[in-house]
């Protein structure tokens, strides 16, 4: 319904249950007031209700509330009509009250009694509360969907009705036919009928009809084709095609000739090669001779000193400065560095320390059970390259002195801790009573336990 701005209303919205209506339904909710509104402060007048559209089982209306001030007269109700397209159709009056603005559910409300005339006297329970001091338990919706009874068995079927009179095929619209009329049991099978197609016959198909070529047409095009001898597939004179043993003649010619003149021409460049001055373009001299044996014996002395020099490298009496190896190692100034261009390590000790340091990737250290990197490889450590974050695996023992006695264990695997030389053991329970001191005596055992005290207490 229309209102006057200002005019206070609320949103009545709701889902029927399918054991109301169905499922997927329809149909309409309609909204009456027990009487004529009026609004004194808007000098308005409302003098019916309203209607909503049920679509796939829920609705959605504005309406004013019950409590909206300045609406008269003072005891009025909304009649509520649930007129679903399929299933049960129920109604009740009911108080609906709320702010401006406010969204009232269809489960919020209670069916109450129909307002009446006289002296107002103290109010009756509705139904719905009646069925809750009863025992039900649920919303009004469910109330309202427990009230449809189940569907009614199917009734016995009635008596068969007026058949048509038989008759034969083809008697008419109204007849039914025979069951022993002969179009029952016939096959009709078709009368051959080819002949009447054919050449000359009462119904003949001809080329044109069946959009066939003329008869003798293709045999026609066939012949000039074989008799052309121009413009045959594009070639415009057959007479000039070459012929297998022709092409292999010209072949042969071609062959021959071009090895004549390779052979003539190799002759005359190795002639030209050894009669050459300096045909390579690397002799010493511009005269026709090579290094002289003088050069060759300065040559031996120079390899002789390379000798001795990397002789005096291997015996450790002479040092090298730096030594840069082809490829990713480089020893410099004491450092060891072997890197690529995304992840490296080195060992370094130019700082204040003595370094082991990794680029671009963790760093992990194993051990190999092999003499050389092979057989079985144990990661023990990892050390995070993105955060402040170190990982161990395996058993970790502390020792006063390598390979001596074990003091404390932490074993991960196991899922046990030792310590002061105890056992390794796994989680500790706790139990007993607080109250009378038993919880104490067990925690002081398990710590016992664990090597983290040394109890000896007494009871």
């Amino acid at each position: 319904m229309p209102f006057p701005s200002g005019t206070p209303v609320v949103t009545l919205t709701g889902t029927l249950p399918s054991a109301v209506a169905g499922t997927g339904y329809g149909g309409q909710v309609v909204l009456t007031p027990s009487a004529v509104l009026t609004d004194t402060s808007r000098h308005a007048v409302y003098p019916g209700g309203g209607k909503a559209d049920i679509v796939n089982g829920t609705f959605s209306t504005q309406l004013i509330p019950n409590d909206a001030a300045g609406i008269g007269p003072d005891g009025w109700r909304w009649y509520v009509d649930l007129q679903p397209s399929r299933g049960q159709r129920l109604s009740f009056w009911a108080d609906i009250h709320g702010a401006n603005g406010a969204t009232i559910h269809l489960d919020g409300l209670v069916p109450t009694q129909a307002p009446g005339g006289g002296t107002v006297g103290t109010p009756g329970k509705s139904a719905y509360e009646i069925a809750v001091d009863e025992g039900f338990t649920g919303t009004v919706t469910e109330w309202l969907a427990s009230l449809v009874g189940r569907e009614g068995e199917q009734g016995q079927q009635g008596e068969t009705g007026p058949q048509p009179p038989l008759g034969a095929a083809g008697a008419g619209p109204t007849i039914a036919l025979r069951s022993d009329d002969p179009s029952t049991s016939n096959a009709r099978t078709p009368t051959a009928h080819a002949a009447s197609h054919g050449t000359g016959g009462s119904d003949p198909v001809t080329p044109t009809a069946i959009g066939a070529e003329p008869a003798g047409t293709a045999a026609s095009a066939v012949a000039a084709h074989a008799a052309d001898t121009t413009d045959v597939h594009g070639i415009p004179n057959t007479a000039l095609l070459e012929t297998v043993s022709g092409a292999q003649a010209k072949a042969n010619d071609a062959q021959a000739i071009a090895t004549a003149t390779a052979a003539t021409d190799a002759t005359s460049k190795v002639t030209a090669h050894a009669t050459g001055t300096d045909p390579h373009g690397d002799r010493a001299y511009s005269d026709t001779t090579f290094a002289t044996k003088v050069t060759v014996t300065a040559l031996n002395g120079y390899v002789d000193d390379t000798a001795a020099r990397i002789a005096a490298v291997e015996n450790g009496s002479a040092w090298l400065a730096a030594l840069n190896v082809a490829g990713n190692a480089t020893i410099s100034n004491g450092d060891l560095t072997i890197s690529d261009v995304t992840k490296g390590y080195r060992f370094r000790r130019g700082g204040s320390a003595l370094d082991l340091e990794a680029t671009g990737a963790d760093l992990i250290l194993s051990n190999w059970s092999g003499t050389g990197f092979n057989g079985t490889q144990r990661a023990y450590d990892r050390y995070s390259a993105d955060a402040l974050n170190v990982q161990h695996a395996g058993k970790r023992e502390f020792v006063a002195a390598l390979y001596g006695a074990v003091v404390h264990t932490i074993d991960p695997d196991g899922n046990q801790l030792g310590f002061h030389g105890n056992t390794p053991v796994s989680r500790q329970a706790v139990t007993g009573s607080r109250a009378d001191g038993s919880a104490l005596a067990s925690l002081l055992a398990a710590l016992d336990a664990l090597g983290l005290i040394d109890d000896q207490t007494t009871a």
